[in-house]
């Protein structure tokens, strides 16, 4: 089975290859000339009907210029559905103006109704990942259903989850990062559901050759680039970075004391546990993502924001309640959201504190990082990343063959402990028949002085 899943892996890789390098369709450069060339060639026809009786007629590039602003028109039926329609609708006419914009960005990945100086802030803040569909939206909104459905079988999960991402993908459309994060749902869905483990280098691999099978162009997309980035970084130097600060063998793993205390202490104590965790994920994995996609930020945008940690931390365990709440507001008819959508401001009254909070971190513009974009030398920043890759690597290895060293001795140690243990259940053993035979032999050596007495 190992071999016959390694040899699927080789064949994804070299399609893929192929893909990227025909860029198929256009592979034959006589039949199938290139993008560009193509688009020059209807841009002279165009030019070349401009002015003469002709221009009445339409032309092939008047048809693709036309079917293109079909796709982009937000009631055009042949990218969104009435189900999306009737979603954004509700949220125009349910939610405020300052809401309502933040609301579709974070449901629908429509960024129409945020305003140019909301859109500058976000840019600034550096947390413009938070309102683009992308794999952490995904991931909360299946994390819900899979909550909501805690006490189903898992087969009932699996179904439920693949039918909400392909209903909410078919919704919104397939964007690169849209993509690559179903992709990755679907690996880890299908590995729960037969009961197999995720291997990091086996589905990154997998997720990148699918994404290039199926779009060869994502090679160049900066959001396919930067959602692999951060998807590398969660998956290989978030575990190694929280293994090498916090993982066995080290002191500071350890979390409170043991003491004897009420309920009410315990339970104040384990929420307490539980959020210092949640911060110190949060800590490590913005900084294991950051570490991946700051070379190529620089590089395409030439600005980056220090605060953008600091803003993310503050953001982000916001969503699932701002998600849930305005996923809500978006499907319930209005007869029933009269009386239910008191309860729902709580949720949607975080996004006006999220709105205040980028108001307020994008003031602070000396933390930020203008630098000129589009030099190569950015890239080599990717060079000490790889060697803190090895460096973990290495100190993790070293923590395992302790671990495992430790564990061998303690299991010498148990070993011996059940010898000595052995040792003396065969003394008692021994001795309490010693003891028997001696009290035969002394009842045997009383029996004839009983006998001489007797007589």
């Amino acid at each position: 089975m190992h071999k016959i899943g390694k040899t699927i892996i080789y064949w994804l890789v070299i399609v893929a290859c192929i893909r990227v390098y025909c860029r198929s369709p256009n592979f034959d450069q006589r039949k199938y000339p290139p993008r560009s060339e193509m688009q020059q060639k209807m841009q002279q026809e165009s030019d070349s009907r401009r002015g003469s009786v002709f221009d009445s007629l339409p032309t092939e590039a008047d048809y693709y210029r036309e079917r293109s602003k079909n796709r982009r028109e937000p009631g055009s039926g042949l990218y969104h559905n009435e189900f999306y329609q009737n979603i954004r609708q509700n949220l125009l006419s349910r939610l405020d103006y300052e809401e309502r914009g933040l609301a579709i960005a974070y449901l629908l990945g429509d960024k129409n109704e945020l305003t140019n100086v909301t859109k500058e802030k976000i840019q600034e803040v550096g947390v413009s990942h938070l309102i683009a569909i992308s794999g952490m939206h995904l991931a909360i909104l299946v994390g819900i259903v899979v909550k909501s459905l805690k006490s189903s079988s898992k087969p009932l999960k699996t179904y439920f989850c693949v039918a909400f991402v392909l209903l909410y993908v078919g919704m919104i459309g397939l964007t690169p990062s849209l993509l690559r994060a179903t992709i990755v749902i679907f690996c880890h869905l299908f590995a729960s559901y037969f009961g197999r483990k995720v291997l990091a280098s086996r589905i990154l691999v997998v997720v990148a050759s699918l994404s290039l099978i199926i779009n060869p162009d994502n090679l160049t997309n900066v959001g396919w680039q930067l959602s692999m980035m951060a998807y590398t970084g969660i998956l290989i130097f978030y575990p190694m970075i929280e293994s090498f600060l916090f993982g066995k063998g080290n002191i500071k793993r350890s979390v409170g004391r043991k003491n004897k205390n009420s309920l009410w202490r315990k339970i104040c104590r384990k929420k307490r546990e539980d959020m210092i965790f949640d911060l110190r994920t949060g800590v490590l994995m913005s900084l294991a993502v950051n570490l991946l996609t700051i070379p190529i930020t620089l590089f395409v945008f030439g600005y980056f924001s220090i605060l953008s940690f600091l803003a993310t931390l503050i953001l982000s365990p916001m969503l699932p309640v701002i998600l849930v709440s305005i996923i809500f507001v978006g499907i319930m008819p209005l007869t029933l959201y009269r009386y239910v959508g008191v309860y729902l401001v709580g949720g949607v009254g975080l996004i006006k504190i999220q709105l205040r909070i980028i108001n307020l971190i994008s003031d602070w513009q000396y933390f930020a990082i203008h630098i000129p974009k589009g030099r190569v030398e950015y890239l080599l920043l990717y060079l000490p990343v790889l060697y803190l890759y090895f460096f973990l690597r290495k100190k993790n290895i070293q923590i395992a063959k302790n671990n495992t060293s430790e564990q061998d001795e303690s299991i010498e140690r148990r070993n011996e402990m059940q010898k000595i243990g052995t040792y003396l259940v065969e003394w008692e053993k021994q001795l309490q028949l010693r003891c028997k035979n001696q009290k035969n032999y002394s009842s045997v050596a009383e029996a004839p002085n009983n006998m001489k007495n007797g007589g």
